[in-house]
């Protein structure tokens, strides 16, 4: 929100934060409301937003889809989802379930223990096409590179795909645009 209005100074801006710290602290920059977006009720006219923004917001909810139905509403037509997501299927969390059978959950990244539900590209499209979103723009962070043997491996893989590719393994997050029609 901090850097919209470094840009846009007289941009409105609202948020939804759930830790009560970071929540406060928002508060000098915008109308920001603590408290769990998938139980409140948000006080905001309908039709009333240009764009929301969840930046690694999915991940963490119990029902995203019903989340991105909910602030379907509060967006104007024609008005966009702006989301980032971290991909299940990058190599990091597959080649050690693969080679030793390891799914450890860690303290943050793609297997973070807060993480509640776990996407690959291709669910994650699915999810914003299943909430009433059209996709406009899709794009992906890489984070690290494979080593030597890793990278081998990612080709066997990518091999046995329809359309053999690495890019899913090498996705660490997935970003999109969707917007409301």
């Amino acid at each position: 929100l901090g850097y919209i209005k470094g840009l846009y100074p007289n941009a409105k801006v609202y948020g939804v934060e759930v830790m009560e710290g970071a929540a406060h602290i928002a508060t000098h920059i915008g109308e920001v409301l603590c408290g769990d977006i998938e139980k409140m009720e948000l006080p905001w006219e309908m039709e009333y937003f240009d764009y929301v923004i969840m930046g690694d917001v999915l991940e963490h909810l119990m029902d995203p889809e019903a989340v991105l139905k909910k602030l379907r509403g509060y967006l104007k037509n024609g008005g966009h989802i702006l989301a980032s997501m971290p991909n299940m299927k990058h190599y990091t969390v597959l080649l050690p379930l693969l080679r030793w059978d390891i799914f450890s959950y860690v303290d943050s990244g793609i297997l973070d223990r807060t993480h509640v539900k776990m996407y690959t590209g291709t669910e994650i499209k699915n999810l914003i096409l299943r909430s009433g979103y059209v996709l406009e723009k899709w794009g992906f962070h890489i984070a690290g590179q494979p080593n030597e043997q890793e990278d081998r491996m990612l080709d066997i893989l990518a091999g046995f795909m329809d359309e053999p590719s690495k890019e899913p393994f090498l996705a660490y997050q997935y970003v999109l645009k969707a917007v409301k029609r």
